[in-house]
């Protein structure tokens, strides 16, 4: 059990504003009583030792899981981008099928490779760029950056300038969200 387990178990004994009662039995056969009541400290309860006990095993279990964990945060992140060009129908059945693949096979990557991969084979940095919101407009545009009025909120967006003959990408506003 974990410590989230043990507290909404509590919850469930009391409705509407009156304090529950509550008793718990633990089977005496079962594996993690048994070894949550060899493990116990002083003063600690049986459902103490056993939460204790879960909570470390966790705890083993995620320090070997910290590389999929990190592929995983980035993979939201990259769904957010893919899907929103997608909605939009600005993603073409190569640029689909190259997601599909990503997702498939992600954790064989490292983390900046699945980022290579999605920015030279699914979203194209030309694609989508994300901006970064003005904070002085008066301040003079920095060389390599181009600029971009939001037309939802009227942000000054900030984004790699595109070299010349190249289409100016697809910005996204850096404070509201909006696509231009």
């Amino acid at each position: 059990w974990s410590e989230r387990e043990w507290i909404q178990f509590l919850g469930r004994t009391g409705r509407q504003d009156h304090a529950g009662q509550y008793a718990v039995l633990l089977d005496a056969e079962d594996e993690q009583v048994c070894m949550g009541t060899q493990d116990r400290q002083d003063g600690e309860s049986n459902a103490r030792t056993i939460l204790r006990h879960g909570e470390e095993e966790t705890s083993k279990l995620l320090k070997g899981k910290g590389g999929e964990i990190a592929k995983g945060r980035l993979m939201h992140k990259l769904t957010s981008r893919f899907w929103t060009l997608h909605k939009l129908q600005k993603t073409s059945k190569r640029q689909d099928w190259e997601w599909k693949r990503l997702c498939e096979n992600y954790l064989d990557f490292s983390p900046d490779a699945i980022q290579q991969v999605f920015c030279n084979s699914v979203i194209p940095p030309k694609e989508l760029v994300l901006g970064f919101a003005k904070l002085n407009k008066d301040a003079p545009i920095r060389s390599g950056l181009a600029e971009q009025t939001c037309g939802k909120c009227g942000t000054i967006n900030l984004f790699p300038k595109p070299s010349q003959g190249q289409e100016v990408p697809t910005v996204r506003c850096g404070n509201c969200g909006a696509m231009d």
